[in-house]
């Protein structure tokens, strides 16, 4: 959308041309260019050339970093006006900003790391095979948005259960905030369902709200804004990035993010809905993260973009180096963020599966108290675990002497044919009609006890859970066996 919208843009034609953001770059050099080419398309010359001149690549053309920066600053001089924040801070009143960890309860943490350990299996696969497929890489932004929705709420997930530190924990803020010190707060989430959960608390609370969203029409949105600002019973806006850009929320004096987004210049507009010019109170800016999560690594990238902001367009450097910043390709952005996280030991990137260890109790240093999961481990597990790649493993005892069937007696053919003659009965038993009964009912109802849906690609699969005894060296052997029966003539 936003790329069909620069192209009709850029085939306005006129003598003069004025652009007006307060984020020329957001995450990448291409953007600036595509901006500075509106309004002088000859000023940073072909994009060919200027990606060649300033992006640092692998070998395998991965993007590096970027250099030559203090040159694009004086290509830009000729055309650029900029106020800086730091010539605005003065004229604004103060700002602070507080970290609020919280634990994940035993309850979100079990989701959270089966999520982990499917993408640790899917970046094995990447691992092996050097590429992946884009159904892949869709699982793969799947389990990344379902484990951040996790450190958020049960909720988000599942849509039947509610575990949230996080909740807990900003009953007590707003509760502080708005009762007790009389102020005014702007709450964000990316999830709407995080800010309707949100309302369900200030309810409770009786603490006057009103909410933003992408669904709210535009023709009613200044009326949401008014109310909040001349209203003194209305403590509370709460807003997704709908309501991060375009709205003057100078009323308010705290703003509350449920989550860090991805974008520095993103969180940077949350604030500014509140830090801005007519506020007249010090603004308190609480951010609330998940420890040993997701969470916590998204919030040391917002570092790596700001350097690269910051190297353009107030020559503080003249390169900047992902590799020093800890940036690499995404997906070895994904292995390391997966694969370093305190608390909990490296992802398995082994086709074996992962051992489940117990979860303790712990309370947190702060307000609200939660359950956290073992800093040795993850959670029990509870039924099947699913490979990402779709494949089934069975699981295997130790064998004493080596062989997988060791301990196990081999019966002779007539035992062998009994067994098979008296499990096949038990099977049309189970399927058979009832005395009276209508054949199909009973037989689609046992087959499907056996039938699962994949929680990602939403496709049946049969599940048919076997003994201990069956292996994987055993099926082969018997496989092979028979067939090489087969083909011997008789």
């Amino acid at each position: 959308m936003l790329v069909s919208t620069a192209r009709i843009i850029k085939q306005l034609k006129s003598r003069y041309t004025f652009v007006l953001t307060g984020t020329p770059l957001e995450n990448k050099l291409e953007e600036l260019f595509s901006v500075v080419e509106f309004v002088d398309g000859r000023r940073l010359g072909p994009a060919f050339r200027f990606l060649k001149e300033h992006r640092m690549e692998s070998e395998e053309g991965k993007l590096l970093g970027y250099r030559g920066l203090e040159q694009i600053h004086q290509q830009l001089e000729a055309i650029l006006l900029r106020r800086t924040r730091k010539e605005v801070l003065p004229e604004l009143p103060k700002r602070t900003d507080q970290i609020f960890r919280v634990r994940m309860t035993p309850e979100q943490a079990g989701p959270y790391w089966e999520q982990s350990d499917i993408l640790a299996r899917l970046m094995h696969k990447w691992k092996r095979q050097g590429w992946l497929s884009e159904i892949d890489l869709r699982r793969i932004t799947c389990c990344i948005q379902n484990m951040r929705m996790l450190c958020n709420s049960t909720f988000l997930f599942d849509k039947a259960t509610n575990f949230s530190p996080k909740l807990e924990e900003f009953r007590e803020i707003v509760h502080e905030l708005a009762v007790e010190e009389k102020r005014k707060v702007v709450v964000f989430s990316e999830y709407e369902r995080m800010t309707h959960l949100a309302g369900q608390e200030l309810m409770k609370l009786k603490i006057g709200w009103v909410s933003l969203h992408g669904n709210v029409p535009a023709r009613k949105r200044g009326e949401l804004i008014a109310r909040f600002g001349k209203d003194p019973d209305c403590k509370v806006f709460l807003s997704t990035d709908a309501g991060g850009v375009g709205l003057n929320l100078q009323a308010a004096s705290a703003v509350v993010n449920f989550e860090p987004p991805w974008n520095p210049a993103r969180l940077e507009q949350r604030v500014g809905r509140v830090h801005r010019f007519g506020q007249t109170q010090p603004v308190q800016v609480i951010h609330l993260l998940t420890e040993n999560s997701i969470e916590e690594r998204v919030w040391e990238t917002l570092r790596l973009k700001r350097a690269l902001f910051t190297g353009l367009f107030d020559e503080a450097k003249d390169d900047i180096s992902f590799e020093k910043l800890g940036r690499k390709s995404m997906m070895h952005v994904i292995k390391d963020v997966f694969s370093d996280q305190p608390g909990r030991p490296k992802p398995v990137l082994t086709p074996e599966p992962p051992q489940p260890v117990a979860v303790m109790e712990a309370k947190r240093s702060g307000k609200a108290a939660a359950k956290t999961a073992d800093p040795c481990g993850g959670l029990t597990g509870t039924g099947p675990h699913l490979p990402a790649d779709g494949t089934m493993h069975v699981a295997q005892s130790p064998a004493q002497d080596g062989d997988a069937r060791s301990g196990l007696s081999v019966p002779d053919t007539r035992q062998a044919a009994s067994k098979f003659l008296e499990a096949g009965l038990i099977l049309l038993e189970s399927l058979s009609s009832p005395s009276g009964a209508d054949g199909f009912g009973p037989i689609e109802r046992s087959l499907s006890a056996l039938l699962r849906t994949d929680a990602h690609t939403r496709r049946p699969s049969l599940e048919i859970p076997l003994p201990e005894s069956i292996t994987a060296e055993r099926l082969a052997r018997v496989i092979a066996g028979f067939l090489s029966n087969l083909a011997r003539p008789h």
